[in-house]
C-alpha cells in the first residue's frame, strides 16, 4: 500500500495498492480534503487507518474492499500516530498533544488528552509518536529542519519527550 497525491500543493491524496509481480495499481481509497500521511495496519485486522491531515481526522478503511469504516475527529493537526493494544495514540502537531482512542468502542471521542507544556522555542510540535506496548509510555518528536543556507542553525528545538510513567500506566490499563 502506498500513498500517492495529486501534485505537490493538492489537498487530493489516495491509497493505492500496488501488485509488485503485475505492476498494477488499484486506488483503495480517495481523500478529496486532506494531506493523507502516516498509513498503517491496524494490528490483528484487515483494516488500514490514515490521517487526513487537512481535515483534522484519522480514517480507517478495509485494506480489501476499500470501504471507508469509521472517521475519528482529532483535535487538530495530527502528523503521527502509534497503536498499542486496541487503541491508538495520535500526536497533534498543531497543539502539542496527544489523544487516545480506543477502537473497541465505537465512540469516536478521545479517553485520554495530555499536552506538552514545553515552550515552543524548545518543543515545535509533535511531528512523530511511538508508544512502549509494555510500559505504555509515549515518546513524542519535535523536528524542525533547519537548512545552513538560509538561516542561523542555532536553535535548539529538536527533541524527545516522553509523557511519562503515570500516564503510561494509564494508557497500559485502558488498552
Amino acid at each position: 500500500l502506498l500513498v500517492s497525491g495529486e501534485a505537490l500543493g493538492s489537498p487530493k491524496g489516495k491509497i493505492v495498492e500496488v501488485d509488485p509481480q503485475t505492476q498494477q495499481m488499484r486506488v483503495l481509497f480517495t481523500s478529496q480534503n486532506g494531506n493523507l500521511g502516516t498509513l498503517n495496519v491496524i494490528p490483528g485486522t484487515q483494516d488500514v487507518m490514515t490521517n487526513a491531515r487537512g481535515e483534522n481526522k484519522l480514517i480507517v478503511f478495509d485494506s480489501v474492499t476499500g470501504q471507508t469504516r469509521r472517521e475519528i475527529p482529532t483535535q487538530g493537526y495530527s502528523r503521527s500516530f502509534d497503536f498499542t493494544g486496541h487503541c491508538v495514540v495520535v500526536g497533534n502537531d498543531e497543539n502539542n498533544s496527544i489523544e487516545v482512542f480506543d477502537l473497541k468502542s465505537q465512540d469516536n471521542k478521545s479517553v485520554i488528552n495530555e499536552k506538552i507544556t514545553l515552550p515552543s522555542t524548545e518543543f515545535s510540535g509533535i511531528k512523530q509518536i511511538a508508544v512502549d506496548d509494555s510500559t505504555g509510555i509515549v515518546f513524542a518528536r519535535s523536528s524542525l529542519p533547519c537548512n545552513p543556507m538560509m538561516e542561523v542553525c542555532d536553535k535548539d528545538i529538536n527533541r524527545v519527550v516522553t509523557f511519562g510513567a503515570e500516564l503510561g500506566n494509564s494508557i497500559r490499563t485502558l488498552c
